[in-house]
């Protein structure tokens, strides 16, 4: 295996675990906008 395909191997692995970390940063986060958003909404029925 030639060494440039190597890195391009370890690049497209870095690249694919960033953005399985991006994706669980996006789930928690729209998690928490509705977690806020269903306080605010009880806080306005109550």
């Amino acid at each position: 295996m030639p060494p440039s395909a190597n890195a391009f191997a370890r690049a497209a692995a870095m690249l694919h675990h960033r953005r399985l970390r991006l994706e669980r940063l996006e789930r928690a986060a729209t998690a928490g906008l509705g977690l806020s958003l269903a306080f605010l909404m009880g806080l306005l029925v109550f």
